[in-house]
């Protein structure tokens, strides 16, 4: 749940692959991430940044380019004094992905978000991204009020969808 050292980092398969087809048709690769593990204490702030630096590098290997990585730290129960606070930055509220799409010049009602929880799906809606899929092993998934507008079994599904549907 909290990976920090780089040999515990693990790409899923068909990653890669997935996100070249995005690329292919066009879209920037944004990753938004909740770090809570920053402010449980269980790793540092700079940590993050060095392991999210290598992950980028890995990824420019493959002639993958990520645009951008927007992190939060925050926590309200936070036990790292700095970080407890509640964030608009937090998913599911939409602050990273308003930041995201205003720093990059991005249409948000002409985008997509993939998630893999139910929070990003709710964030992607708050910040009024046009299309918001959920990768899930469970496709009999229950939902409260804000249903995905597709689920898929992993990312490389959702690329080729999208490369054949849009």
């Amino acid at each position: 749940h909290y990976v920090i050292n780089r040999d515990d980092f693990i790409f899923i398969d068909g990653l890669f692959e997935a996100l070249k087809i995005f690329q292919k048709n066009d879209y920037k690769l944004i990753v938004i991430t909740n770090q809570s593990g920053i402010a449980r204490g269980y790793f540092k702030e700079q940590q993050f940044f060095e392991l999210t630096e290598w992950m980028v590098d890995q990824f420019a290997l493959q002639n993958i380019r990520i645009t951008d990585v927007y992190h939060c730290p925050y926590l309200e129960s936070a036990s790292v004094s700095r970080y407890k606070k509640a964030s608009y930055l937090r998913k599911p509220e939409p602050g990273m992905i308003i930041d995201a799409c205003r720093d990059h010049n991005i249409d948000p009602a002409n985008s997509i978000l993939v998630g893999d929880k139910e929070s990003d799906i709710i964030s992607g809606q708050r910040a009024g991204v046009g299309k918001c899929y959920l990768i899930t092993e469970s496709i009999d998934h229950n939902f409260t009020n804000n249903k995905p507008d597709g689920v898929f079994k992993d990312l490389l599904q959702v690329a080729n969808y999208i490369s054949n549907t849009f």
